[in-house]
């Protein structure tokens, strides 16, 4: 228990004194170089169905004579970077009749042309902001050209072109489209707390990459140029709670939901019927149903650390009261975010009757969380997880749940305890559904 508690302060002294800024997000020199970068994590499971075929390869000026030049049909990759973009890259195929050399230069790299052909990866941003050039020597002589690419999708309707990252779910993001022209869209989002002059203030970093629309559009009537190729990142303030951006005749509406103050604090309530059974001194019940209460309570630290409490009440003559104080900490992100694994780390205390006597033990189940965001429905995560003790000395604890929604919630939930009081077992066992629903928020 002791070992327990030191690793726990130890983690808790870390998380609160990590600073700020190492969760704030920094953006590449160039948005093409960090794309092709071997660095960046490649998305398994695509937001979209885009392919290759949606981008072409266009000359800037004049073409060089017999230089075709086309992306690979399977070449289209997605990849993460900055933490808050998902961005597509792909591999081009260059064929120069009668070349003697060449070389075909992008992003700040380099590829030399074996015989007549070379490839070459690729950022597949649009327009002469992400160019590609192309050198050649044939004849004696050295010919230079420049290509772009160029979004030209197959499909053209809006709902396709729109991308979200999972993280602007919980801000309620949403697009009205005017009129997207050509372009398509990826917002990704991070929350940033400041303190104000009374209090904590709360902003919505939006990250919005607007591709084939041109490098300078109108956001809420004031010409902004992009901070890095076809990139605006927006910070917004809980009012007024739109944002419109427009380029030339294309133009798209934003919404978005972000509380005026940042409050630390929130508590939540569950409630619903659970069967139980009690075995112990002198006693035994099974009942199929009696009320049952869930509190749930978390104090935020930073992105990646809160505080939680659990508390499960059972109503009933030989019932009981379980309260839990952990530290959540998030340690593992998957499959592009959409999988969060958290672990917790803390103890319990569990109080009950027994032979007419009322006792209060505790213990240190240690727990872990997986969340799967946006499951079947947007801002609505599915959460899977479990405190486990197993059988020592007489003593044992389970309690593990399935959680899904979003402010309002259903929970299965199965907790199972035993204790040995006095020579005498003291066993436990819960299970139901709940539906769970917020309470408050302070501080």
């Amino acid at each position: 228990m002791k070992r327990l508690f030191w690793l726990s302060a130890v983690v808790l002294a870390w998380a609160l004194s990590t600073p700020a800024h190492a969760y704030f997000v920094t953006l590449p020199a160039s948005l093409a170089a960090e794309i092709l970068s071997e660095s960046v994590p490649m998305v398994l499971l695509p937001p979209n169905d885009f392919e290759a075929s949606d981008f072409t390869v266009e000359w800037v000026g004049a073409p060089l004579e017999g230089v075709e030049a086309r992306l690979g049909r399977e070449s289209l990759q997605w990849v993460r970077l900055t933490d808050v973009l998902l961005l597509p890259r792909g591999r081009l195929l260059l064929k120069a009749r009668g070349a003697e050399a060449g070389i075909v230069s992008h992003a700040g790299f380099n590829q030399v042309f074996d015989e007549e052909t070379a490839e070459i990866p690729v950022a597949l941003i649009s327009g002469e902001v992400n160019p590609i050039e192309v050198r050649i020597k044939r004849g004696g002589r050295e010919e230079k050209g420049t290509l772009k690419l160029r979004f030209r999708p197959k499909d053209t309707s809006a709902e396709r072109r729109i991308l979200r990252d999972a993280a602007c779910s919980r801000f309620g993001v949403e697009v009205d489209t005017e009129n997207l022209g050509d372009g398509w869209v990826f917002l990704g989002c991070r929350m940033n707390v400041l303190g104000g002059d009374e209090s904590r203030t709360s902003a919505l970093e939006l990250y919005v990459f607007w591709d084939n629309v041109g490098q300078k559009i109108e956001i809420n009537g004031v010409e902004t140029p992009a901070t890095v190729a076809s990139l605006w990142p927006v910070r917004l303030r809980s009012q007024p709670g739109a944002l419109r951006l427009k380029a030339g005749a294309h133009s798209m509406k934003i919404r978005y939901q972000l509380p005026q103050r940042m409050q630390l604090f929130s508590m939540g309530m569950g409630i619903g019927p659970y069967s139980y059974i009690y075995e112990g001194i002198g006693r035994d019940l099974a009942k199929p149903a009696i009320p049952y209460m869930t509190l749930y309570g978390s104090f935020f630290l930073n992105e990646t650390f809160r505080v939680v409490g659990f508390n499960a009440t059972a109503f009933s003559g030989l019932g009981y009261s379980d309260l839990g104080i952990y530290l959540s900490t998030e340690n593992l992100k998957l499959f592009d975010k959409r999988v969060i694994l958290n672990l917790l780390l803390g103890g319990h205390v569990i109080g009950f009757r027994a032979g007419g006597n009322t006792y209060m033990v505790m213990g240190a189940p240690q727990g872990f969380e997986m969340i799967v965001v946006d499951f079947l429905k947007r801002a609505n995560n599915l959460s899977l997880g479990g405190f486990l003790y197993p059988p020592i000395g007489g003593k044992s604890y389970y309690n593990v749940w399935a959680r899904w929604g979003g402010r309002i919630f259903g929970e299965f939930n199965f907790i199972s305890w035993q204790e040995r009081i006095n020579d005498h077992r003291i066993y436990t066992r819960s299970m139901g559904l709940s539906v769970g629903f917020p309470l408050f928020k302070l501080f």
